[in-house]
């Protein structure tokens, strides 16, 4: 086989690479370096190599069939297309171009000239992505739910001075893109995206620096891939030292790890290192025997829509020098590698994760700024609430554990129907932006409470006394509407309202509920009052038979009759805001009978909790018994009808969210987890999942009737209070479908 006739435009920098490459396969007999391409001379070259400034004429006179071109980004485009019209194959060092305009000039040339193009990421070269493919494709993990890339590099100030487009995003006006993200770590986005296989629907962009240059040096992208998976890639060039760049494809039953720059898959306990084909012998291969390019022109179209919203992005925000240490020699920023794990774990943002200086600051953009109010916790942060007295509770009262399998149907006479309230997806106020490139929006790094027409002090809250229906007596009607409507925020975006005092029937049993509840990205995951059974509010405490009163609302249950309207609804009346603060509210309440009656007092706390990529609902509760004799709670289970065990915190959902599913630890659909005792359980649709922990009670769980879920205080046996009743239940809202393990995990960390 003659050897194939290469010319290598760029010599100097990573050029010399491709020089020591060229020389090691021409001993092989693979190749012959005829010419080289650069502005500068070269030293050192073989004998007989032609050395020239003009490709398409270097290219005319070697007669080469093949051109490495290894010059600076934005040149790409320009010389790429001239070594393929001259009529070389190519192998184009990575990124493939500048801009996304430019990498289609580049391939509607290859189309137009018939040659082989092949870009230069080494990493697609190693076995071990096509392993890690097949992997996936035998079922390994089960269905993959996410990828995440991670990489930590150091660089000396001297990188950015080595040459003059160097950390630049432009050179006179035309766009370079030299950044973490794009060019030094640009392999874990592309190994990430040729792991996937998927097409990318949407990027999020936050871009950062550290060192005094145009582009970013910290950077992260989440993308949205057509298959409904999310790929996240952090890196860094910020880093104490190299810390080896990898990948976790995250699976419903296990993970693998690729360290992409070593060939190593880690997976259950084992560890193996896959050889890797070089890329030019890869070309040779191509074009003497017919060998598939491993990495052709078309493979990266993904990798440069990635870089294209990089490119659009609004400028990396400067990091402020008290989050940094600046040395002689380089910048670095403390516990980096640490964070870009955290993303590559949770799939989540710098700014998801709570890292200090991803939070607004005055000066942000220059980096003089005072980031007092940036916050000074860990960098890497889930806040659990603070300890209250109301959140320290026995653990011995008395419950049922059985289970069974009947429908909720009696409460309500409502017949089966389109469900009201929020849709499935309306988003609201807080709403993320529309998919495209989000840049760098950094959030405020604490969850709370706020009403939306002022403070909350201590005190009664407007229209705290009795409302109409509320009084002795009182027939059904309507409870006052409470004006002041805490919101709940997490992550700088409304995710709750808290509707205080409803204006609803006496037949609803009016008691205060959250509703729109919200995922970060503006999924809305409650419904009030919907067809199929009125009294279902948001996210509520809520209690069938409750000393002979009905704090549920819709039917009671009678023993042998069925269910029957009795006018026994009872009323949680608002008293007052007992505190109030960055993460929440507490509220005192009155549980009043059909009689006007106190029959129970409540401590309510209310909290929302900013976990990484998703955030938390607390709700406990306190119960007094105030009758001076046992308060017994009852279900309708208690009173015959079997698996209605319905009484304590519930969450209505959404009937229109498409393809629910429900599940624990070890079990899996509404039959095996209806009843269940498992400290969590996890309700997912497309657009979202909510994963409840308590450790109290037995769940109670609809999905395909309609979609619900609650703790049953009173599963099959009475539950009588003799003085106090405490329960605290925490419910996580995350954006798409969780798989098991990572509910798991997600449980874990929120099991205060």
């Amino acid at each position: 086989m003659e050897p194939v006739r290469v010319v290598l435009a760029g010599a100097h920098g990573h050029g010399w690479w491709h020089l020591s490459n060229v020389r090691r396969l021409t001993e092989a007999g693979l190749v012959e370096l005829v010419g080289v391409c650069d502005v500068r001379p070269v030293d050192g070259l073989p004998d007989g190599t032609e050395f020239s400034g003009d490709l398409a004429a270097l290219i005319g006179r070697t007669g080469a069939e093949v051109t490495i071109l290894c010059t600076p980004i934005h040149t790409h485009a320009d010389l790429a297309e001239k070594a393929l019209l001259a009529g070389t194959h190519l192998l184009l060092e990575k990124p493939p171009a500048a801009t996304y305009a430019d990498y289609l000039r580049i391939a509607r040339a290859a189309r137009r000239t018939g040659l082989a193009c092949q870009v230069g990421f080494q990493s697609l070269g190693s076995g071990a992505v096509p392993a890690v493919r097949r992997m996936i494709a035998e079922g390994a993990i089960g269905r993959v739910t996410g990828i995440g890339a991670a990489g930590a590099w150091e660089r000396p100030y001297s990188y950015y001075g080595r040459v003059f487009w160097a950390g630049r995003r432009e050179v006179d006006g035309v766009p370079v893109v030299d950044g973490a993200l794009t060019n030094p770590l640009a392999h874990a986005t592309a190994t990430a995206l040729a792991v996937s296989g998927a097409e990318v629907r949407d990027v999020e962009v936050e871009l950062y620096r550290a060192n005094a240059i145009e582009a970013d040096d910290t950077s992260c992208v989440r993308l949205r891939m057509d298959d409904r998976t999310t790929v996240t890639v952090a890196v860094s060039l910020c880093a104490d030292r190299r810390h080896e760049p990898y990948l976790i494809v995250h699976g419903e039953r296990g993970r693998i790890r690729l360290t992409y720059t070593e060939d190593r898959i880690e997976f259950d306990g084992t560890s193996v290192v896959h050889p890797r084909t070089d890329l030019l012998e890869n070309l040779v291969a191509h074009l003497r025997d017919g060998a598939e390019l491993l990495v052709p022109l078309e493979g990266t179209a993904g990798f440069m829509r990635v870089l294209e919203a990089v490119r659009l992005a609004p400028p990396p925000r400067a990091i402020p020098d008290v989050f940094q240490e600046v040395g002689a020699e380089r910048r670095v920023l403390p516990r980096i590698a640490e964070v870009t794990a955290a993303s590559a774990e949770r799939l989540a943002l710098y700014s998801e994760l709570r890292v200090p200086w991803s939070r607004p600051f005055p000066g942000a953009e220059t980096g003089t700024g005072d980031p007092s109010g940036a916050g000074d916790g860990p960098v890497i942060l889930a806040v659990p609430p603070q300890a209250r007295p109301e959140d320290a509770y026995p653990h011995d009262l008395p419950g049922g554990r059985a289970k069974g399998d009947a429908k909720d149907s009696g409460k309500g006479d409502g017949k089966p129907g389109a469900a009201g309230g929020a849709k499935d997806g309306a988003a609201g106020p807080s709403a993320s932006p529309s998919p495209g490139v989000s840049a760098g929006a950094a959030r405020p790094e604490t969850g709370a409470a706020r009403p939306e027409t002022g403070a909350l002090p201590p005190g009664p809250g407007p229209g705290a006394g009795p409302g109409p229906g509320a009084g002795p007596g009182a027939g059904p009607g309507a409870v006052r509407p409470e004006p002041a409507r805490p919101v709940l925020v997490a992550h700088g975006r409304k995710v709750a309202e808290y509707v205080v005092a409803p204006d609803m029937p006496r037949t609803s049993s009016p008691r205060p509920y959250l509703h729109p509840v919200r995922t970060l990205a503006g999924t809305t995951v409650t419904e009030v009052a919907p067809a199929d059974h009125p009294h279902h509010l948001g996210v509520c405490v809520a209690i069938s038979d409750l000393g002979g009163g009905n704090f549920w609302g819709g039917r009671t249950y009678v023993r042998d009759a069925g269910p029957s309207w009795l006018g026994d609804h009872g009323v949680q009346r608002h008293l007052e805001f007992t505190w109030s603060d960055a993460s929440g509210f507490g509220q005192a309440l009155a549980w009043e009978g059909p009689d006007g009656t106190e029959t129970a007092r409540e401590a309510r706390s209310v909290r929302a909790v900013e976990l990484i990529g998703c955030w938390a609902l607390e709700v406990s509760f306190t119960l007094t018994n105030l009758t001076g004799e046992p308060l017994v709670i009852r279900s309708s289970a208690t009173k015959g009808r079997a698996g209605a065990g319905y009484g304590g915190f519930f969450w209505r959902a959404p009937a229109s969210s498409a393809d629910r599913r429900v599940f624990t630890a070890d079990a899996e659909g509404e039959s095996a987890v209806h009843g269940s005792t498992a400290p969590w359980l996890a309700m997912t649709a497309q657009k979202w999942t909510l994963v409840f922990v308590q450790r109290d009670d037995p769940w109670f769980v609809r999905v395909e009737e309609y979609p619900g879920v609650g703790t049953a205080l009173a599963w099959d046996t009475p539950l009588v209070v003799e003085n106090v009743l405490r329960r605290r239940v925490v419910t996580v809202v995350a954006d798409g479908r969780l798989s098991p393990r990572e509910a798991a995990a997600i449980a874990e960390e929120v099991a205060w």
